[in-house]
């Protein structure tokens, strides 16, 4: 799991109509024709926030950040990994790596590293950082350099509160040396921001007093979860609701009856 690179999708809403959007090439310093041979998109083209207005392309000249993102070197290796020190019953279970172990036993090999490195910087980015990992590759370089090497365009949008940002015209894309390595290029993006949740509060009074869950006794299905005994005591202390109670609650246990437990499925958990 990469930590630190939080990215988010926008809803439907407002495209900008370029020939670029519609597939026909990027908006400029991009020409399809001359884009180098078999370019491999690897990041899709950005939705546009509702109320976003198109203000035109980004000048040439404007300096513009992003980030390469590699895949793991062997990433069916590494889900068998997490699957064996997430489970209890695997004899691997619990022993997670050393802080700086990843690099070695999953990280993009350094071939692969310098494969993506020397592309950037052939076609006249900058690169100032590498992740310890080698998951991540930081560049800078001009929008218009920016955009003959990713081969879209980059557009200026003036959002519903005002603030102005930029986003790509169509996807990005790579030349197929490296495709396989990439797995997305972000950064270049930036029309949806993070906005503050309000936190509602129970009153002084109220808090500390919550009164025990009340759930009735039910049968678990092969495969369901099942609490252990710490969980539900501290659920009962607490006033809460065991992972079980809640499946049970929101008919999940009908699944687990029928086998149907969702086995290959991978659920990414972002946190702050």
């Amino acid at each position: 799991m990469v930590s630190g690179m939080k990215r988010f999708a926008a809803g439907c809403g407002l495209v900008a109509v370029s020939l670029a959007a519609v597939g026909l090439g990027p908006a400029r310093g991009a020409d399809a024709a001359g884009f180098r041979a078999t370019p491999v998109p690897v990041t899709p083209a950005p939705r546009i926030p509702a109320g976003a207005k198109p203000k035109g392309p980004v000048p040439g000249a404007a300096t513009v950040r992003g980030a390469v993102v590699l895949r793991p070197r062997d990433e069916a290796a590494l889900q068998r990994f997490i699957a064996a020190v997430t489970t209890p019953r695997s004899p691997m279970f619990g022993h997670y790596l050393r802080r700086g172990a990843y690099a070695a036993a999953f990280g993009p090999t350094p071939a692969a590293v310098g494969a993506v490195r020397s592309q950037l910087t052939a076609d006249g980015l900058r690169v100032t950082k590498v992740a310890s990992d080698g998951l991540i590759v930081d560049f800078v370089g001009s929008a218009s350099t920016v955009e003959r090497a990713f081969g879209t365009g980059l557009e200026r949008f003036q959002l519903a509160d005002g603030t102005v940002g930029t986003a790509t015209t169509s996807a990005i894309r790579v030349p197929a040396s490296i495709a396989r390595a990439v797995s997305s290029v972000v950064g270049l993006d930036n029309l949806v921001h993070p906005h503050p949740m309000p936190i509602i509060r129970a009153p002084a009074s109220a808090r500390g007093k919550h009164p025990a869950a009340k759930v009735g006794q039910f049968t678990h299905p092969a495969g369901s979860p099942n609490a252990c005994a710490k969980a539900r005591r501290a659920a009962q202390t607490m006033g809460g609701l065991t992972d079980d109670q809640i499946a049970h609650a929101y008919g999940v246990f009908g699944l687990y009856g029928t086998g149907d437990v969702a086995a290959g499925q991978h659920i990414a958990i972002y946190e702050l």
